[in-house]
């Protein structure tokens, strides 16, 4: 990316809330990435009380998500199960993410992350010391991939002044049938409504910023529609989500959020101690 690919894409960053990279990783690059994540997937020992769904019903909210804060844990899908709590798919095809200190605890993820073309995308996009603070392979398997929420990002990786940044990297194409992401343009302009906290009792909960609830008109939502390779990036104000995966292919991704080290780290989110990797000058 030149100089002016670079405005590009930050101009409508700005404008809309979120731009995508076409082509941003090689053929390489996503075939290593998810070879691992495949690897990971297979390796790690999740317990059957790991699942992770957007919602009310928060089964992933135990000492076991927390630690997952600063080092690799994998999570199922709730869907995955059967009545009598039993995997109703193959382990590989059941998880729904695995995360959130890849990119410091594992080789491959980390090599990827620390690329000086990440880096120079993030200062392009306004990071002045742009640094990782989460990381994630977001499975959204096929028949049982669940539904995620409407939300902005910034709710859950809070910064004063916010600056959560999210990269998205397909490494599976990603339609509207297997559960691409949808994104409200310009919904990035709202502030950020509620913060996602973590107390002394280490219980998580939501707290009200304002007395206004956001508002958005799902009427307007466009799909993110991506190849493997394409880099989605997304404000962390922007309110997206997306669709249940009810086709039968996959929507592999890796994913990466990022905040300014110039701004200050809200000590009660839910990541009290995040695995804070910065990024390299380019």
């Amino acid at each position: 990316m030149n100089h002016s690919d670079l405005q590009a894409i930050a101009d409508q960053y700005r404008r809309d809330g979120f731009a995508i990279v076409r082509g941003f990783a090689t053929e390489a690059e996503v075939a290593t990435l998810k070879a691992r994540a495949r690897a990971l997937a297979t390796a790690l020992d999740v317990p059957a009380h790991a699942r992770f769904a957007t919602g009310p019903d928060h089964t992933a909210r135990d000492h076991y998500f927390l630690e997952s804060a600063s080092t690799i844990r994998g999570f199922y899908e709730p869907a995955a199960f059967d009545a009598q709590g039993q995997l109703r798919v193959p382990k590989e095809r059941a998880i729904n993410k695995i995360g959130h200190a890849l990119h410091r605890d594992d080789e491959a993820c980390r090599r990827w992350t620390l690329q000086p073309r990440v880096g120079r995308l993030a200062r392009a996009l306004g990071l002045e010391r742009p640094a990782v603070v989460q990381s994630q392979f977001i499975f959204k398997p096929p028949h049982v991939g669940g539904r995620v929420d409407w939300h902005m990002d910034s709710t859950f990786l809070y910064t004063d002044p916010p600056t959560c940044t999210g990269l998205w990297l397909a490494l599976d194409e990603a339609t509207t049938d297997n559960g691409c992401l949808l994104a409200i343009p310009g919904s990035h302009r709202q502030p950020v409504p509620k913060r996602y906290v973590r107390d002394a009792a280490d219980q998580l909960h939501f707290i009200a910023l304002s007395e206004n609830e956001p508002h958005w008109n799902e009427d307007q939502a466009v799909a993110l529609c991506a190849q493997p390779g394409d880099l989605v990036l997304l404000h962390g104000q922007l309110v997206h989500a997306s669709a249940p995966n009810a086709s039968d292919r996959g929507r592999l991704a890796w994913v990466l959020h990022l905040i300014d080290l110039q701004a200050r780290w809200a000590a009660d989110n839910w990541m009290a101690q995040p695995p804070l990797m910065a990024l390299p000058d380019a």
